[in-house]
């Protein structure tokens, strides 16, 4: 991970924290927006052509069982070939032991549908970003990476990366 990205994260997490509670405005805390460019521009770090790259609405991947076009947070095609996708997603404090069985669900079905699809050639690679933060919910860690291994051994995901949030981002991959 980027120091960049990494700086990001920890922003994401010490300025969400910092939040006090509003409902008017509890979805502006999981806004990821700054954590998703900061990713981008590492791609383009790499090699990747920052044109290949989609974000926002344009980020979109064919996909099986009549879901038409799945949404992800980055998606890299070359032409109309898909080359792949990373999806992010946040587990916070108290909320991450009631929504870790909807997140594995709802990360499942994104990439079966994706693996599901003939893409007319090579399956795009996909990547999967979480951001866990360790609230009073710590048994959420194990089972959560017992579902990534299991992802990554059944190649449901190839790159799988997350962060592990209590004063400090810590950072494991897969």
């Amino acid at each position: 991970m980027t120091e960049a990205l990494m700086d990001e994260t920890r922003r994401y997490w010490v300025d969400a924290n910092n939040r006090s509670y509003d409902p008017l405005q509890s979805r502006a805390r999981w806004n990821l927006t700054s954590v998703v460019n900061a990713t981008v521009n590492a791609l383009v770090e790499r090699g990747i052509d920052r044109s290949w790259i989609q974000v926002g609405r344009d980020a979109r991947l064919p996909g099986s069982f009549g879901l038409g076009k799945t949404h992800w947070d980055i998606v890299i095609t070359k032409g109309e070939t898909p080359l792949g996708a990373i999806e992010f997603t946040t587990l916070p404090g108290l909320s991450a032991s009631k929504n870790l069985a909807n997140r594995i669900h709802d990360l499942t079905s994104r990439a079966v549908s994706v693996r599901s699809h003939d893409h007319g050639g090579p399956e795009p690679l996909l990547g999967l970003f979480i951001m866990l933060e360790q609230g009073e919910s710590i048994n959420v860690q194990p089972r959560l990476e017992e579902a990534l291994n299991q992802f990554h051994n059944d190649e449901f995901y190839d790159e799988i990366a997350y962060t592990s949030y209590v004063d400090e981002p810590l950072l494991r991959q897969l």
